[in-house]
């Protein structure tokens, strides 16, 4: 599965987990009081929520540094730090998805990160793991995805999933028959295994008649590709 953050579709490995909470280890000799995703500097950092900005801080090259503060509707404050830029000013209406940063490294920090930290409405600090799953689902951060289907076929409709796959299909066989083309056999049996991985996303999605037309029209083009070459 690949990471995302987000209504539009950064990828799963590009943003690993570096820090989790509670963790103690070598950034952090108490308990880490958040999440921390190693990001790059300048990446839009949208609002995984619908919420009230209440805090805008710039704590120079201390703790989180540039920081914003998300008030949820739920009463919940999510705490997104180590900003390069921020976009949004206190008291301002923001809506899941809108932009309200970029990441960076200000504050204490080792490198580009992105700190996720969350607070109950009761005003202690607790693990923001829901709050990364939202930023990790597939298809939130469409304005991102650049195009990329993976990343966003499962957020969408049954009708979109299959009009997805299939046009996934086509690339995948385009593909297919440029690497037996170019490089032969062994390449093309990559490809088949990795179009089996992607017909298990796709099957999840519910578009099991496109995972067994695209396996065929795959199955089809290297045939053809092989019998080209013999000839």
């Amino acid at each position: 599965m690949r990471f995302v953050l987000g209504a539009a579709g950064h990828l799963v490995e590009q943003y690993p987990v570096t820090s989790r909470f509670q963790a103690v280890d070598t950034a952090h000799t108490v308990p880490h009081q958040g999440v921390d995703l190693a990001i790059p500097a300048g990446t839009d950092i949208l609002a995984p929520a619908k919420g009230v900005v209440s805090r805008v801080m710039d704590l120079g090259d201390q703790s989180l540094g540039k920081a914003v503060y998300l008030k949820l509707q739920s009463g919940n404050e999510v705490i997104l730090g180590h900003l390069s830029k921020i976009n949004v000013r206190a008291g301002q209406v923001v809506e899941a998805g809108q932009k309200l940063a970029e990441s960076g490294s200000t504050g204490y920090s080792t490198g580009p990160h992105l700190h996720i930290g969350l607070k109950s409405a009761a005003g202690q600090l607790i693990d923001p793991q829901p709050i990364v799953q939202v930023l990790q689902r597939p298809g939130f951060w469409e304005r991102a995805t650049d195009g990329a289907i993976i990343p966003n076929l499962l957020g969408k409709s049954k009708e979109a999933a299959m009009s997805a796959a299939n046009e996934l299909t086509l690339d995948i066989v385009r593909t297919a028959l440029s690497w037996l083309a170019t490089t032969g056999l062994a390449l093309a049996v990559e490809g088949l295994l990795l179009w089996s991985m992607v017909c298990l996303l796709i099957g999840v999605s519910g578009s099991g008649k496109w995972v067994t037309k695209g396996t065929k029209a795959f199955l089809f083009s290297t045939l053809l590709g092989v019998a080209g070459r013999a000839v």
